[in-house]
């Protein structure tokens, strides 16, 4: 059972970043029949895009001769 619980977690995380809220109600659906408990952050989650994180190149150092 852990490891179905543990899938359909997977399974609900990919649907949020993909902000597929209806495919998350479904897997939600089936938690609860499995006796697990979910947030209803399912609609924040799903409207806000996840900030992309951007890499800083370091400054150059200028060398002299």
């Amino acid at each position: 059972m852990k490891s179905m619980v543990s899938a359909l977690l997977k399974e609900r995380l990919g649907y949020l970043e993909r902000g597929m809220t209806d495919s998350v109600r479904e897997v939600d659906v089936e938690l609860r029949k499995l006796g697990f408990i979910v947030s209803d952050e399912v609609e924040e989650a799903a409207v806000a895009p996840p900030k992309a994180e951007r890499a800083v190149k370091p400054k150059a150092i200028k060398r002299t001769k």
